[in-house]
Order: structure tokens, then C-alpha cells, then sequence
């Protein structure tokens, strides 16, 4: 999921959904409240749920997002590829 900084997200008025439990890079388990919202990216757009990240939390545009979006990522050329989206 995307990590989106309080401030951002209390700017735009995105709601609070729900609360959960999210194990982070250093193997700690951290409680964050979380949100829905629309996320518009080169001409892309999809609403996605978002980690409402709090101080000294890192920000995030995680996979849930760019998959819903139609993106992959270029690692090699640091860019954003459109791809196909899977039906499963």
C-alpha cells in the first residue's frame, strides 16, 4: 500500500476508513490509520487505499497503487511503464 503523510491527506480531506497493523522494513510491527484515495498519474486514475503515515514514516507509492493504475515500474531507467492489467 501507499504511505501518504497525514498533513497530505487531511489537506485534501480524505477520509479514515480503518485501522491496522502493518509490519515495516525494520521487522517492527506499526498500527496506522488508513484512507481512500484517487490517485491521478500521467494521465492514469484509480481510486486506491492509502496508509495514513504519520511523522518519520517514509512515503510511499506502493504497488496496490501502481497496479491499479496500469504501471509497472523500470528500475534500470527509474520510470513508471504502463502495462497491461491482469483480469484473474
Amino acid at each position: 500500500m501507499s504511505w501518504v503523510p497525514r498533513q497530505i491527506l487531511e489537506g485534501i480531506g480524505a477520509p479514515r476508513v480503518s485501522r491496522m497493523s502493518f509490519r515495516v522494513a525494520d521487522g517492527r510491527t506499526v498500527e496506522r490509520e488508513t484512507s481512500l484515495v484517487i490517485f491521478r498519474v500521467n494521465g492514469a486514475s484509480s481510486g486506491v487505499p492509502v496508509v495514513i503515515a504519520e511523522p518519520g514514516d517514509g512515503q510511499l507509492l506502493g504497488a496496490t497503487a501502481l497496479e491499479a493504475l496500469g504501471y509497472g515500474v523500470d528500475p534500470v531507467n527509474l520510470r513508471l511503464i504502463p502495462h497491461a492489467l491482469l483480469a484473474m
